[in-house]
């Protein structure tokens, strides 16, 4: 997923430094930089939190929805009206994010947060998972909207409580704190900052 993302800014960066080069390692498990010798990992989604002895920079923040097939909305009796309906659905969740149980916080239109705790039917690490599941009837997720624009257009994929805002996915630059990082690195992560990314509207 962070591919659409990530490629753009690094050709960039490429351009920018036509004497250095890159060696990129694409995964969907979490990796710490520390124990696999990386100079700046890359996570795309919604951020725990960095690690003890990680810098986790944002580089862009990107609109995220809630959504799900109308064939698991219709068998589900229709779609959620409220944060403690949401609870009483079928959640398909991400790996690393917690256990079977999972906590939204969501606001609603008078910026008031709320929390829901949600159960979930299918966890994985990988958007793309995430989307096929959900495509798939298996319950409701919150995605990248870049990421299910067209099965939304086309009707494959419903928005869920699309009056309440939640926090969408980031781009971070993870790094370690005390490492003395080389001019490369503070080249690239100085690139970044400049080119952040889009951010969700409101």
């Amino acid at each position: 997923m962070a591919d659409a993302v990530l490629v753009p800014l690094l050709a960039g960066f490429l351009a920018a430094h036509p004497a250095l080069r890159l060696d990129v390692a694409a995964t969907d498990r979490i990796v710490d930089p520390r124990q696999e010798g990386i100079d700046v990992a890359f996570r795309f989604g919604w951020l725990r939190g960095a690690e003890l002895g990680l810098v986790a920079r944002r580089i862009g923040a990107y609109e995220g929805v809630l959504c799900a097939a109308p064939l698991y909305l219709d068998a589900a009796g229709g779609a959620p009206r409220s944060i403690a309906e949401l609870g009483r659905h079928a959640w398909i969740g991400y790996a690393g994010f917690g256990g079977e149980r999972q906590m939204l916080a969501l606001w609603d239109e008078a910026g008031r947060r709320h929390e829901v705790t949600l159960a979930c039917r299918v966890r994985t690490s990988s958007a793309f998972q995430v989307r096929d599941w959900a495509l798939a009837g298996i319950g409701i997720t919150r995605l990248p909207l870049m990421l299910v624009a067209d099965a939304l257009a086309e009707g494959r994929l419903q928005r869920v409580l699309p009056r309440w805002r939640f926090e969408g996915p980031s781009l971070h630059a993870v790094y370690p704190r005390d490492r003395l990082r080389p001019a490369r690195v503070r080249a690239l992560l100085a690139h970044l900052q400049a080119q952040r990314g889009p951010h969700p509207p409101g």
